[in-house]
């Protein structure tokens, strides 16, 4: 008899949608986190929950999945408040008839662009430890699934 996590549930995605999904800008960070802990989920199933590696994998994997949610709040955050300094700007040379080509309009989106250093040093550096992090949890999850394989254990 099949244990829970030995089959696809009933609300699982499809492979098709699971990979169609991946190739979403910004929700294919956190949707290839949320499947991480589901794959870890599988690897701690039935007899295997009080497995260290698996418990470590399943903890492994939600830091993974709460680091992505918060590196594409971040990076929304960042890219609305930089389009929303250009609106002005756009406002200002439709009004006045500027040409986008012009100096002086290039040097007003620039100076809009670099207004928040402090947010794209933040940005760069959640990026950066989401990085670590999901490295981090594909190392754990890997670990946790060669004896639920049926592989030798590193």
């Amino acid at each position: 008899m099949p244990t829970p996590g030995d089959s696809a549930e009933s609300d699982d995605v499809s492979a098709g949608m699971a990979l169609g999904l991946s190739f979403i800008p910004l929700f294919n960070v956190p949707w290839t986190a949320f499947l991480m802990l589901r794959l870890a989920n599988f690897s701690a199933a039935g007899e295997r929950k009080s497995n260290d590696a698996a418990v470590s994998a399943i903890h492994a994997a939600k830091l993974c999945l709460i680091t992505s949610i918060v590196m594409v709040g971040t990076c929304c955050a960042s890219y609305s408040l930089v389009f929303a300094s250009a609106y002005p700007i756009f406002n200002e040379a439709m009004q006045n008839n500027i040409d986008p080509k012009s100096p002086e309009f290039q040097t007003k989106m620039q100076e809009a662009a670099n207004a928040y250093p402090m947010l794209s040093f933040a940005t760069m550096l959640i990026v950066m430890v989401g990085a670590i992090v999901y490295a981090f949890a594909v190392r754990k999850l890997e670990a946790s699934l060669y004896d639920r394989l049926g592989a030798l254990p590193k």
